[in-house]
């Protein structure tokens, strides 16, 4: 993902993307309609089904996202404000974890068998599905209605085949980048170069968390 983050008051900018070339997510699909990859996400590959992947897209209509555990935070609870933030989901069968941590990953999935790769947490990578919301998400605590969170969760390859940024967002007025951008290339399709907004804006239609 392409983020930019509000934390005390000043403005900051992290950038990432999930499910592509980047150097930390590759992947490199096996048969002829993509439907099976080589998921290679830092040291860890996966060969997984792509209909049990998913990129999660969270922000809320204020654009105020609240998620604690972030390593930009400079608090001990680690709590960030983000205008959204993306996280790449998947729930494998343990037959489908091919990797020389095989068992320890498998362990890690716990009871509800998903796992959460999340490069801005401090919390383990990958995390547990139900760790990464119990610790990020901090369920017991009542939100104010400006931080209630929206989620949109797109499909392995949906989000491969639609998904476009040409990172105008991470742009100031006069043109020049507000951090130093991703040494890779953008990510984009054959119709277009940018539609991140179609993923990252949400109305009052969206499920709220």
């Amino acid at each position: 993902h392409e983020d930019t983050y509000y934390n005390n008051n000043n403005n900051n900018n992290n950038s990432n993307d999930t499910m592509s070339n980047n150097g930390n997510v590759t992947l490199s699909t096996n048969s002829a309609n993509d439907q099976a990859g080589a998921f290679h996400i830092g040291n860890i590959k996966l060969t997984l089904v792509l209909a049990n992947c998913y990129a999660v897209f969270m922000s809320n209509e204020h654009e105020k996202l609240a998620i604690w555990e972030q390593k930009s935070s400079k608090r001990k609870d680690g709590l960030v404000i983000w205008d959204y933030h993306v996280i790449f989901v998947f729930k494998p069968n343990a037959s489908n974890i091919n990797n020389k941590r095989k068992s320890k990953t498998s362990k890690k999935q716990g009871s509800s068998g998903g796992l959460v790769f999340d490069f801005d947490t401090r919390l383990s990578f990958p995390c547990p599905f139900s760790e990464y919301v119990k610790q990020c998400f901090q369920p017991q605590l009542r939100l104010q209605p400006a931080f209630v969170r929206r989620f949109r969760v797109v499909s392995a390859h949906e989000y491969l085949v639609q998904f476009s940024s040409d990172r105008c967002h991470m742009l100031t007025e006069s043109g020049t980048y507000l951090s130093p951008p991703p040494t890779y290339p953008c990510i984009s399709n054959s119709s277009c170069t940018m539609n991140l907004n179609n993923f990252r804006h949400f109305g009052s239609t969206n499920k709220q968390g």
